[in-house]
This record gives structure tokens, C-alpha cells and sequence, in this order.
């Protein structure tokens, strides 16, 4: 046998529970409507495809493309578009660490004036754009080694990466403090990266 049991709502319930539904509804339409606008704002290059887009805990926008990171500059109204981006290619950062558990990412970069920086920025917790941030940097990695040069000189790390949005890589040599200006050192430095070339076929 089966019963058949008729829910009864009442009206007074519906027009005091209506009211907040629609806010929440109205709230979510805004909120999409304006990531919609960031998007349109970030000053992709041709071809750039975003992947992630995030407000940081901040109240800040980041983005993740295929090719770089973008970051908001400088502090705007709740509801308006920022219009100033740093952005950072993923073969410029050094390291990109992503804590799930936290949204912390943290990002490594060394300058061409050789000065370290680290970025922190806080994320919702599970955020998708961490983790493209750590995947990519790992992929711009084709090669990372210890060098022992020739004539005496201290050993070099050598990192070839590749470069997002072309063929091209780019190489990049850290070398002890003062070794630069050691007679015979950067010629050193010069035939032990083309000997790499040949051995590594890039």
C-alpha cells in the first residue's frame, strides 16, 4: 500500500523566505556579471588563453594563463575592474609552491639585477588557479643541473626553460657571488654552455 502525504507550506513562510532567496540570486548574478568584466580587462596578448581566474582573500584579482600571471596593482572599489596588472611569464618564475589546505601561493622570482623576490598570495581554499600556477612553471623546466666548469672555476647551475607563446628557450646561469669578475670565468662559463648545447641537443 502506499501513502500519499500532501507537504503544506505556509503563505506567511514563502513571503518571509522569497525575499532572501532573491538577494542571494541577485548577489550571484552581480558577482558573475563582474568576473566577466575582469576578464575582458586583463591585456592578454594574441593568442593567450586564460586558464584560472581568482579574487585572493585581499579582495585582489590574479589570473593564470597559459603564458604568465597576472596580478591586480593597486586597491579598487568593491564591484569595480582594476586596470592595472602586473604580469609575470611562468619561464621568469623561479619556483611557484601551492598550499591546498590554505590557498597559500607562494612565488619565487629572481630579477635580472639577480635580486630575489617572493610573492604570497592567499587564495580561497582549493582554489584551481594554484595549482595551474605550479603546473606551469614545472613545464617551462626542460633542464635543471650543477655545472663544474673548466680552468679552476666553481661550479654554475644551469636551468633551460622553455618559453610560453614560442619556440624559443631561454637559459639561465646562477653563479657564486664575485665569480663574474674572475678572469677566464665567463669564458668558461661560455664553453661549458656549449658544450651543453651539443650534449642536450637544444
Amino acid at each position: 500500500m502506499v501513502t500519499h502525504v500532501d507537504a503544506f507550506v505556509s503563505p506567511g513562510l514563502v513571503s518571509r523566505f522569497l525575499p532572501g532567496l532573491h538577494r542571494q540570486l541577485d548577489r550571484i548574478a552581480q558577482a558573475g556579471r563582474l568576473r566577466s568584466r575582469v576578464e575582458g580587462a586583463l591585456p592578454l596578448v594574441q593568442g593567450e588563453r586564460l586558464l584560472a581566474l581568482d579574487c585572493s582573500l585581499d579582495g585582489d584579482w590574479v589570473a593564470a594563463t597559459d603564458q604568465a600571471l597576472y596580478c591586480q596593482v593597486g586597491a579598487v572599489r568593491i564591484g569595480a575592474v582594476p586596470t592595472r596588472w602586473s604580469r609575470f611569464d611562468w619561464d621568469r618564475i623561479d619556483r611557484a609552491t601551492w598550499h591546498d589546505r590554505d590557498g597559500t601561493l607562494a612565488l619565487s622570482r629572481v630579477g635580472d639585477d639577480a635580486m630575489a623576490t617572493r610573492t604570497v598570495i592567499h587564495l580561497p581554499a582549493g582554489a584551481t588557479l594554484g595549482r595551474f600556477a605550479r603546473e606551469r612553471v614545472a613545464w617551462t623546466i626542460v633542464v635543471s643541473a650543477t655545472v663544474q666548469l673548466d680552468g679552476g672555476h666553481g661550479p654554475v647551475h644551469v636551468v633551460v626553460r622553455r618559453q610560453p607563446g614560442s619556440d624559443d628557450m631561454r637559459w639561465q646561469v646562477t653563479v657564486p657571488p664575485g665569480s663574474a669578475e674572475v678572469p677566464g670565468f665567463r669564458d668558461a662559463v661560455v664553453r661549458a654552455l656549449d658544450e651543453l648545447r651539443g650534449q642536450w641537443g637544444l
